[in-house]
């Protein structure tokens, strides 16, 4: 079985494919199958609540820039690749991640699913990326098996703190819940 986190979760559908067929199942711990460069806007975004106006319309505008410049990655030389970056990404590895489709590959591995999400990661949240893994492969079926934790964090520990204190929020050492490692295993048992 593979299982990733954050990124590795939202790959682990496109490495399952890679690996010809290697894994029995997969395991997205806090994924998503929106773009990369769609989580990071979403994230900036929601750090600057709060915020002065005019801080947040700087921010915007330069959110909105980085996003225009996602357009032009198709028609990029190889050194312009290679100097360029999007949303502090390098850029010919946000082009390759942009031709991943997480949900077609999960429907071509025709494999076991298991989707854990902490209902407070504030990071991949519930509301946008665990709804759009649903959304998705409604019609998988019993193949993808979905695990909502009350209480957890993007880490599968004890929430704490918020997105405009990320840095607060993930500064208590803790233990990954009993509960999700628990439902990881019986999963795979049962598999």
């Amino acid at each position: 079985y593979m299982l990733g986190h954050s990124e590795g979760g939202m790959l682990t559908p496109y490495l399952m494919k890679q690996s010809g067929g290697g894994f029995d199942g997969g395991i997205v711990l806090a994924g998503t199958p929106r773009q990369l460069w769609e989580l990071i806007y979403d994230q900036n975004l929601a750090m600057l609540e709060g915020s002065p106006e005019e801080t947040i319309a700087t921010a915007e505008a330069q959110l909105e820039a980085e996003k225009e410049k996602l357009a032009t990655l198709d028609g990029m030389s190889e050194e312009e690749l290679r100097t360029t970056t999007v949303f502090g990404i390098p850029a010919p590895y946000l082009a390759h991640l942009n031709r991943i489709d997480a949900l077609a590959l999960a429907h071509a591995n025709n494999a076991p699913l298991l989707i854990p999400q902490g209902e407070e990661d504030f990071q991949v949240t519930t509301e946008k990326d665990y709804a759009a893994w649903k959304e998705g492969w409604a019609d998988m079926g019993e193949l993808v098996t979905y695990k909502s934790s009350p209480g957890l964090s993007h880490l599968f520990m004890p929430a704490s703190g918020s997105i405009q204190d990320a840095m607060g929020a993930y500064a208590t050492p803790e233990l990954v819940d009993e509960g999700v490692i628990t439902d990881i295993a019986e999963w795979i048992n049962t598999h």
